[in-house]
């Protein structure tokens, strides 16, 4: 198998209320030590960002604005640099924010390797709300 280096996570998505949070993660281990990768897109009538995570939240976008849609519309993607241990970018449907040079947080020792991709939602709110995650893809050899 060969050895991956910069891997992308996306995922399609609805955002009906246009309250919430959405993340795009990625969990990786290289039999000696274990690393977590997240990007989060805050969007509440109050604030709308976008922060990575390196065991706390950065903020690097503000501003974003997504239109409300029972379908889905919006696209988010993370890459990171498996072998580096490094943020690389993130979009959010076609804007782009340059990450390098941020690194994922190190978990610590770890004796397994595996690779795990993850999104999810969180809301503020207790009421019902129509949220669609599609077309999630994990590529590789990102430039």
């Amino acid at each position: 198998m060969p050895v991956l280096s910069r891997v992308g996570v996306e995922f399609s998505f609805s955002f009906f209320a246009l309250a919430g949070e959405w993340e795009v993660l990625c969990y990786w281990g290289d039999r000696n030590r274990q690393y977590e990768a997240g990007v989060r897109l805050r969007y509440t009538p109050a604030t709308q960002d976008v922060a990575y995570w390196d065991g706390a939240y950065h903020s690097f976008g503000t501003g974003v604005v997504l239109t409300a849609s029972r379908l889905p519309e919006h696209t988010m993607k993370l890459v990171v640099d498996l072998l580096n241990h490094e943020y690389v970018r993130f979009m959010i449907d076609d804007l782009p924010y340059d990450l390098s040079g941020n690194y994922a947080r190190d978990v610590g020792a770890w004796g397994a390797s595996y690779l795990w991709p993850r999104a999810r939602f969180a809301r503020p709110v207790l009421h019902a709300i129509d949220v669609n995650l599609d077309n999630f893809i994990v590529t590789q050899n990102e430039p």
